[in-house]
């Protein structure tokens, strides 16, 4: 299987970061098929990264930003991107 390195910035730290993903899961992916079918070998790290663009180290540092008096709504606001989301 042809693999690439998939890289960009995380949207929490603005450090780089690099993941490896198969051509045909990004084909797939790109199609419409849901990431965690299209990219069964990718740790949920790696997931994160590609639908969020969040790095671990970005999502180790979302868990020291939680509020105990916030919703889940007010908290998956603050760090969780959505397409469909208007802004």
């Amino acid at each position: 299987m042809e693999k690439f390195r998939y890289n960009g910035h995380c949207k929490v730290t603005g450090k780089n970061h690099e993941i490896e993903l198969s051509f045909e899961g990004y084909k797939n992916w790109k199609s419409g098929t849901p990431a965690e079918e299209a990219f069964p070998e990718c740790t949920e790290d790696d997931l994160r990264f590609l639908v969020n663009g969040i790095s671990p180290e970005g999502h180790n540092g979302e868990e020291q930003e939680f509020h105990p008096d916030e919703t889940r709504q007010e908290l998956e606001s603050r760090f969780y991107w959505s397409p469909n989301k208007s802004i």
